[in-house]
């Protein structure tokens, strides 16, 4: 057995049109936001503020679920590397989307919720969405931080 379980795969839509992280990712709890988000950390803004994403395909996620408490690094070998695993943050809007005031979904209301992006710099970051009393947790950190993934967090990465 591993340290992390495969859960389901999770379908998203396809996409013609440039998608702007900044214009998307803003901190607003007001009840009219389209996703309530609460916070937003420094690393993210400074690194998925300055460019946009492409236009994509409908594709697939993978979610897992950490079996054990396991540093990013562990993680991503198990999944063989980190070239299988990245996700857009076009993917992660669009879980967001689906549950704009937390609730049921793919998305845990309770633990983190893990996904690997690249930023424009191509560097490879971890990115943890959780929801919180008013909203969304968003924090992007070096999977090399030495911080430990907690058991029953779910992992999103994207493989096809």
């Amino acid at each position: 057995m591993g340290i992390i379980s495969f859960l389901t795969a999770v379908y998203i839509a396809a996409s013609s049109s440039v998608f702007a992280p900044s214009e998307h990712f803003v901190v607003n709890t007001d009840a009219d936001a389209i996703v309530r988000i609460m916070y937003i950390n420094d690393a993210f803004h400074e690194n998925f503020s300055n460019f946009n994403e492409g236009p994509e395909k409908r594709h697939f996620l993978r979610k897992y679920q950490v079996d054990e408490r396991s540093y990013n690094a562990d993680i991503i070998t198990e999944l063989t590397g980190p070239k299988f695993i990245e996700v857009s943050l076009r993917d992660v809007w669009s879980l967001l989307s689906l549950q704009p005031k937390g609730g049921a979904g793919e998305l845990s209301n309770f633990t983190d919720n893990i996904f690997y992006v690249r930023d424009g710099k191509d560097k490879l970051w971890s990115l943890l969405v959780k929801w919180e009393v008013s909203g969304w947790y968003i924090g992007a950190f070096s999977p090399d931080s030495g911080t430990k993934i907690e058991k029953g967090s779910f992992v999103f990465i994207r493989r096809n």
